[in-house]
């Protein structure tokens, strides 16, 4: 028999979201576990869907904004864009090889922020696979998780970001270029009955 999960109270979840400012439908994990089963009743992202996140890993970044350049020997851009390089694909007088070279810097910086996203879940994740409300390290490693996911997604919402908020190594500052980002992660029980 399915679970039955209780709905959503829509006014507390929009309430949570503008206290933490992020954006009112992105998920939020709550303050302490367990995870709440949720209603989501859609399939899963498909592995193979998920972009290379070794460049993420490797933390290939340009130094500073528009640093990499297309070239007739260079074709593809290899560094994770930085937030303040230029991404404005509606311009005009942009050439082929400047629009080439704006589409892929989009390309990398939705990939890294979603290698950046996949990782703070699991993240948080396996923190609460580890949590025991009697172990106080624990506590602190998913506090810790919660608290790296929440910055992200108050940054991704800063549309505008400046200083501390344009932080390439942390794939902070990309508000500006993606301007809107939904997460709603499928959050099912534990299949071995641990949580």
């Amino acid at each position: 028999m399915p679970d039955i999960i209780p709905p959503i109270d829509g006014d507390e979840k929009f309430a949570t979201a503008s206290d933490l400012l992020i954006p009112p439908y992105n998920w939020i994990p709550p303050e302490t576990p367990p995870l709440k089963v949720t209603q989501i009743r859609r399939n899963r992202f498909p592995e193979d869907n998920f972009p290379e996140c070794e460049p993420f890993k490797k933390k290939r970044f340009e130094k500073a904004p528009g640093d990499e350049h297309l070239s007739k020997d260079k074709k593809n851009l290899e560094q994770i864009p930085h937030p303040l390089s230029e991404f404005e694909h509606d311009d005009p007088n942009l050439t082929d090889v400047k629009k080439v070279e704006v589409f892929q810097r989009l390309k990398l910086a939705f990939d890294g922020v979603v290698c950046e996203t996949h990782r703070l879940l699991r993240t948080i994740n396996e923190a609460v696979m580890q949590y025991d409300p009697d172990d106080g390290a624990t506590w602190t490693t998913y506090k810790t998780a919660r608290e790296a996911y929440v910055a992200f997604m108050q940054n991704l919402d800063n549309h505008e970001p400046k200083g501390d908020a344009v932080a390439p190594q942390k794939l902070f500052g990309y508000g500006r270029n993606l301007k809107w980002t939904l997460l709603d992660p499928i959050i099912e029980r534990d299949p071995t009955g641990k949580t």
